[in-house]
């Protein structure tokens, strides 16, 4: 019987110690999560700070928004789930990390401003994220080398960084404070991007500048043109960057080929798969014009160098011949490689 206590008063005391190591242990993991941080230790909220602190100015000119203490961080692996809406965007365009910071309104939550800083690893990839993001009727908005506002926002790229100031609701007396804290972080920024040479390839003449997309690879090409997923292999299989220009009731794309590879063999391939007859020619037929359809719509294709250009969703077949030979014009030195450019 003694015995019999005795293992029950021993099992109680290892049941005691086991409940007080872990209540401890559970302590201890709690304290070396850093506040507002998830999955950061201190040190490492540390280091994501020195790193990012100097960029997100201080509220002394905010008057009623008071930065927070804390931010909120992801890396390429949790990007989508902190940014919600627009995550998958930020992958697509390979978003190396995000630093969230929250301007908090003294008495108006709803007013609260949220700064969003994203290295976005290459200075091509934050203008395509930011021209992938731009709404069409969006405000130029003089910062960075593309910027926007609208009602809620302020958006712009600048070097290898996109960067957004937002407030949940249109509310009056915030704009200025959006412009204060947008021009903060602007002129913290490191100013050495530009706009993407192939960017500056598209014909001017009816181009709408707000509804210009650039990216590279396939996932966002099909995302802004669902009509190439049985081709993208052919298209930017190997990352390929685009640039997609709206021109009224016509749109231009560009694609920009490896010029040490065989575009004529891919483009041929093209030509094949998706059935295109040639419709003829521009420059005394050294460029030659094909069309296509892609659900009954019609496509006017052609290759010019390692470049293959489209005039696509048009309904003046005239114009669309027009814009593709616009984009065919005199010879341009781009990349390493030519393009023949009006």
């Amino acid at each position: 019987m003694s015995d019999k206590r005795e293992y029950t008063l021993r099992s109680s005391r290892i049941t005691f110690a086991v409940f007080v190591t872990a209540f401890f242990f559970i302590i201890a993991c709690q304290q070396t999560r850093a506040p507002g941080t998830p999955g950061l230790s201190p040190d490492e909220a540390r280091e994501v700070w020195a790193r990012y602190g100097a960029f997100f100015p201080k509220d002394t000119a905010l008057g009623e928004w008071k930065r927070a203490a804390d931010f909120e961080y992801a890396d390429s692996a949790d990007v989508a789930g902190l940014l919600e809406a627009n995550g998958d965007a930020y992958v697509a365009y390979s978003c190396v990390e995000v630093v969230r910071v929250t301007y908090a309104h003294e008495s108006d939550a709803s007013k609260d401003i949220i700064a969003t800083v994203a290295d976005m690893g290459e200075a091509d990839a934050a203008y395509g994220l930011f021209t992938y993001l731009r709404p069409e009727g969006a405000e130029l908005w003089d910062g960075g080398d593309g910027a926007e506002r609208g009602p809620t926002y302020i958006a712009f790229a600048t070097d290898k960084y996109y960067v957004r100031v937002e407030t949940g609701r249109e509310f009056f007396g915030g704009g200025a404070a959006l412009d204060e804290l947008a021009v903060g972080l602007a002129v913290r920024l490191p100013k050495a991007g530009k706009v993407p040479d192939l960017v500056n390839l598209l014909p001017g003449t009816d181009l709408n500048a707000n509804l210009v997309k650039f990216g590279k690879g396939p996932a966002v090409l099909v995302s802004l043109r669902p009509d190439l997923e049985p081709y993208v292999e052919f298209y930017a299989e190997e990352g390929n960057p685009f640039v997609l220009g709206s021109y009224g009731d016509a749109h231009l794309m560009i694609v920009e080929w490896d010029p040490e590879g065989d575009s004529e063999k891919r483009f041929d391939e093209i030509i094949e798969r998706t059935g295109a007859e040639q419709v003829g020619s521009f420059h005394g037929g050294g460029v030659k014009a094909y069309k296509r359809f892609a659900n009954t719509r019609p496509i006017l294709l052609c290759l010019n160098g390692n470049f293959a250009i489209e005039v696509f969703e048009y309904e003046d077949e005239k114009y669309a011949r027009a814009i593709l030979e616009q984009a065919t014009g005199p010879v341009v030195e781009i990349s390493g490689a030519t393009l023949n450019f009006l």
